[in-house]
């Protein structure tokens, strides 16, 4: 949206003597004036307004506003007779980069900061940036009169500066507000970027890193100001210094997100922390699943939310029709109403334009945003109150009320109609554009805000649903099936549930809903011991060698596909480890699949947790190039004896606090402290025999068990061994030959420990293979001769114990979990199908609806497909 100019404003400068607009060209870009502007429609605030209204503007500051002001005997008088002027807009989050600020991403910390490099809440905007004129008057051309400038690199990256987007020989004048709020943000990088030890590379591993700075943030301010609190004091440390404005509540601090689960991450984050004082970049996909997204904030805090809706696809230069994936076709339809669902769910936001190519069609995406359903009040309010709100600036800006500043727009027709063009910028009494600009204007005609055809024709009704509805009622009961209760031998009978729990195996009863089992076989949900479905963005946190900080809680995605797909392969309960990069990775969670649940939903919380120890290539990564060679260790027994090392300092990290000392805390070490305690369990990804007895050994030294070894693939050597230690085996059912490490590997492995007495159960480590474990589990009954019981003991009871939820899953036990699986035929064999999965007496999956489910989907993605051909359609006219 640009100035409008008129070649007859032009002419009446040079022509006209009496008319009050051209008297005086000199009064444009002049501040501390007496100006009075009339006849206006004027917009005082979003929903006040006053028609053929006056604006009394002296010393760039608002002295009245009403109709008939007569102002002072030396205001200058402007007709505005037929135009608005409302208050100028603000943007609070706008990238530093756009005014030539550098990232601010050291490889070493700032002199005298301290801690982590990528972390320097201590950066500061204002010390750093003088805004050139031309980089402020693309935004003033906009309608905005003031800008937060946000510092870029990092996690914790600086402080943000509010400037007025005026004219002035000081930029210091620019200022409004120095320090107006922190920024944090996850900046991964990636296993291309792995040099040595430069943790964090992970989304998972930033996450641990921020909340580890605000563990020290605690500790440094008790070590410096509490008498005792440690031995020594420690040095002064700038970043730690700055962010005390954070954790007391004197400055905002405001998150950066990239995605909806990023928006959810961080909100999570937040509240796990304990910070008074929070708002959000939001992500413009709010839309997928707003409960998760309003059940998870405060009344208290603030949003910024991008309009970087997307493009038509097919605008983009070789996309195929096969290529445009549901997912893709419905952020395209329902992004343009996520303002208007978030409104209605009561979240107050200001709206930015960061995240779009530039300022010029922000006002364009808000003329969407309101065609989609957001009133034009709140559109305004989100470009005036609310951002004035955010920054403490509402005694400023924001409004036209007497005593703010002068800074506003006077415009043709009302923002956000198909008509409208501004005409003038005001900021701080200043009028825009000047003499000179409007004598050299080559551009007078108006560039209004087109909304696409799609957007304006359709009825936004509510949010879509995502998820497939699960079915809940209040008890069911499958009547006359072969139940595979894993307590005994299977048995021809009935299955009651109630409220979630196995009321009863065997004896019939009444229910809400009967289900007919003749000729059907039930079991007990499929426990996968050993996945990384579902986790968003890198399975490791390669950056250094133990990590055990980490949580694969912190990345959970609970739009992967992948999960209904398991729930269709009768899978209900998976343990999510971290990869195996690690001497000592992150800690695992336990997850029930519950689609359409938050990543939080997702959590089966009765459960222990556990952490991923890796043996061999993996963690020593010697052979694995140059970028790999000098992080320790490079060798296997390298390998084991970090993991010794790691385990003595945590020992003694534990004694220092039962003795009453204050150690720096450490998430790293409480995870290992954990493990002392044995609360904690260790999954170790293994393969060869000399390894897996070298860390038995070890674990025995140092006062640990190691609960379960992850493929152990040379465990039938040393299956005693496992035994005696008390350790479990989660292994492959035939998988070797594909690394020099597991040649050895037997198919008869998990026939060979079950013998020996240790617990054995089948894997995935795999998406596809999570979808076929029951006939993994099956292969067994070939190789080495298992019984049925025993197979399928192996991803169910033998699964769920490793997880250390035996009592609670696993078998068809009154009192469990209702997690089963309803098969047609007998589960371990071949051609058998899963036709139900249920958890906790609801159902998740349905085979016989399933015909059903995807030709809705087709048809829905269809119906955009012709909504989008009819919008390139409307475009080409």
């Amino acid at each position: 949206m640009k100035f409008r100019r008129f070649w007859f404003v032009l002419i009446s400068f040079v022509c006209l003597s009496g008319a009050a607009l051209a008297q005086d060209p000199s009064s444009w870009g002049q501040a501390g004036e007496d100006f009075l502007l009339q006849g206006a429609t004027i917009v005082v605030s979003p929903g006040k307004t006053l028609k053929k209204a006056d604006l009394h503007v002296v010393k760039g500051r608002v002295a009245a506003v009403g109709s008939g002001l007569s102002g002072n005997p030396g205001s200058r008088k402007i007709d505005v007779s037929g135009l608005v002027i409302h208050p100028g807009f603000i943007d609070p989050y706008v990238l530093g980069s756009q005014f030539g600020l550098k990232k601010n991403d050291k490889a070493e910390p700032q002199p005298d900061s301290g801690g982590h490099p990528r972390v320097h809440d201590d950066f500061r905007v204002v010390d750093t940036l003088s805004p050139k004129k031309k980089d402020l008057a693309k935004y003033r051309e906009e309608g905005f009169v003031a800008l937060a400038v946000v510092p870029e690199g990092g996690l914790l990256k600086g402080q943000a500066a509010v400037y007025s987007t005026g004219e002035s020989k000081s930029p210091a004048d620019l200022v409004l507000k120095p320090d107006a709020f922190s920024v944090v943000g996850f900046e991964t990088r990636g296993w291309s970027q792995l040099k040595g030890e430069n943790y964090p590379l992970s989304l998972m591993g930033c996450t641990a890193l921020i909340r580890q700075t605000f563990l020290d943030r605690d500790w440094y301010e008790k070590a410096r100001t509490v008498a005792g609190y440690v031995d020594k004091k420690p040095e002064y440390q700038a970043n730690l210094e700055s962010l005390k404005a954070v954790v007391n509540g004197e400055r905002l601090l405001v998150g950066e997100s990239k995605d909806y689960l990023d928006v959810l991450r961080i909100l999570t984050m937040f509240r796990e922390i304990g910070l008074p004082r929070t708002a959000l970049v939001l992500s413009g996909e709010e839309w997928k699943e707003l409960s998760w997204f309003k059940n998870g904030t405060s009344p208290s805090q603030s949003f910024i939310l991008p309009l970087n809706f997307p493009k038509d696809p097919k605008a983009e230069d070789g996309v195929a029709e096969e290529d445009l994936t549901l997912e893709l076709l419905r952020s395209w339809y329902f992004a343009p109403a996520n303002p208007r669902w978030l409104k209605e769910k009561g979240v107050r936001f200001s709206f930015t334009a960061f995240g779009q190519k530039g300022v010029d069609d922000l006002e364009g995406k808000v003329a969407e945003a309101v065609a989609a359903g957001l009133s034009k009040t709140d559109a305004l309010a989100a470009l005036t109150t609310e951002p004035a709100r955010l920054l403490g600036l509402s005694d400023e800006l924001g409004t036209l009320e007497v005593g703010k500043s002068a800074s506003f727009v006077v415009r043709e027709g009302e923002p956000f109609g198909d008509s409208t063009a501004i005409r003038e910028v005001w900021v701080e009494g200043q009028r825009f554009p000047d003499y000179a600009a409007l004598a050299k204007s080559e551009n007078p005609e108006a560039e209004k805000p087109k909304v696409r055809d799609f957007i304006k024709k359709n009825n936004y009704g509510s949010p879509p649903t995502l998820f497939s509805q699960v079915h809940s009622p209040s008890s069911v009961l499958v009547k006359g099936a072969t139940l595979w209760s894993q307590e005994g031998n299977p048995t021809t009978g009935d299955l009651l549930v109630r409220g979630g729990k196995i009321v009863s195996v065997g004896p019939s009863g009444s229910a809400a809903e009967v289900i007919d089992g003749t000729g059907l076989h039930v079991t007990p949900g499929i426990v996968d011991a050993h996945s990384h479905t579902a986790i968003d963005g890198m399975v490791n946190e390669p950056g250094a060698n133990v990590t055990a900080m980490v949580r694969m809680k912190d990345v959970l995605d609970p739009f992967d596909h992948n999960i209904y797909l398991q729930l269709a392969s009768g899978v209900t309960t998976v343990n999510i480890l971290h990869g195996s990069a690690n001497a000592i990775g992150g800690q695992s969670i336990t997850c029930k699949w519950r689609q359409g649940a938050s990543p939080e939903g997702l959590e089966m919380k009765s459960a222990p947790g556990g952490i991923k120890f890796a043996l061999g290539e993996n963690p020593k990564q010697s052979n694995w190039g140059d970028a790999h060679a000098t992080r320790y260790p490079q060798s296997r027994m390298g390998v084991v004896e970090l993991i010794r090392g790691s385990f003595i300092t945590a020992r003694n990290y534990l004694k220092l606090k039962e003795a009453g000392k204050h150690p720096r805390p450490d998430q790293s070490l409480d995870a290992l402290v954990d493990v002392l305690k044995g609360t904690r369990i260790v999954h170790c990804h293994s393969y060869r025999q000399d390894e897996i007895l070298a860390l038995i050994r070890v674990a025995e030294e140092v006062g640990i068990k190691i609960n379960v070894f992850q493929h152990v693939l040379e465990g039938y050597k040393i299956a005693d061994k496992l035994k005696e230690h008390g350790a479990a085996a989660s292994t492959f059912a035939d998988w070797w030959a594909y690394k020099v490490e597991v040649d050895d590997a037997i198919p008869y492995n998990a026939s060979l420990m079950t013998e020996v007495g240790v617990n054995v159960s089948i894997n995935s480590d795999s998406n596809d293979l999570a979808r076929r474990l029951n006939t993994e589990a099956s292969k067994s009954l070939r190789y080495g001769g298992m019984s049925e019981v025993q197979a399928l003991n192996m991803i169910t009871r033998n699964a769920a114990e490793q997880l250390g939820v035996g009592d609670q899953i696993g078998t068809l036990k009154a009192g469990k979990d209702a997690d089963f699986v309803i098969w047609n035929d007998n589960p371990l064999k071949q051609n058998a199908v899963v036709l139900e999965t249920w958890i906790e007496g609801k159902r998740y999956f349905q085979r016989s609806q399933e015909a059903r489910r995807v030709k809705a989907l087709e048809a829905e993605r269809e119906s955009y497909l012709k909504l989008l051909e009819k919008d390139d359609k409307e475009d080409d006219k």
